[in-house]
């Protein structure tokens, strides 16, 4: 059936193309994922070179030798800036590899169920039994294609006709090379 076979043939495009996308989409998250995991790995390594907390008292024996002034006031230690920005850097990778990393499984399952799909439309081709599909597929001539009654293949030629196009060329050619006689006589011949 005409219908069925456009059915099935719309399903079997859009399977192919999701399979396709869904594909590239992992490898490119897998790549991002392989770069966010090196960059963690690279935050880490920094952050347990980066001490915690700033000693001011160390820094102001420093300050107080060399200047000779004493007009300062010492606090304790201070929490250092750069530890902090390191940690929060490292949960929004760390926050980003997890969303990565739950993409790319929502993709593989959208692969895996697209691969049943496309195991059905290769056994209706092989079979040619429509009642499988017919559970799982949208049917996109419902909507879109309508016939009024079943197309029927014709029985004889009915046109054109060779020898009434040869007929009509001919009087065409003769009309013509008889115009293009007279102008050439009259026309040309003063």
């Amino acid at each position: 059936n005409y219908i069925e076979f456009i059915d099935v043939m719309v399903a079997e495009g859009a399977s192919t193309y999701f399979s396709n996308y869904y594909s590239v989409q992992i490898n490119t998250l897998q790549d991002t994922l392989d770069s966010d995991k090196q960059l963690l790995e690279k935050n880490l390594e920094l952050l347990e070179n980066t001490p915690k907390t700033i000693n001011q008292r160390e820094a102001m024996d420093e300050i107080i030798s060399s200047d000779n002034t004493r007009d300062y006031i010492v606090m304790g230690n201070i929490i250092n800036p750069n530890y902090t920005e390191l940690e929060l850097g490292i949960i929004e990778i760390k926050q980003a590899i997890n969303s990565t990393e739950n993409t790319i499984n929502q993709y593989n399952q959208y692969l895996k169920e697209l691969e049943l799909k496309q195991a059905e439309i290769a056994s209706y081709y092989e079979t040619g039994e429509f009642n499988k599909l017919t559970d799982n597929i949208v049917r996109i001539t419902k909507s879109n294609i309508y016939l009024p009654s079943e197309p029927v293949a014709p029985s004889s030629k009915t046109s054109p006709s060779n020898s009434r196009n040869v007929i009509i060329g001919v009087l065409l050619g003769g009309v013509v090379a008889v115009l293009i006689a007279l102008i050439r006589e009259f026309w040309f011949k003063k």
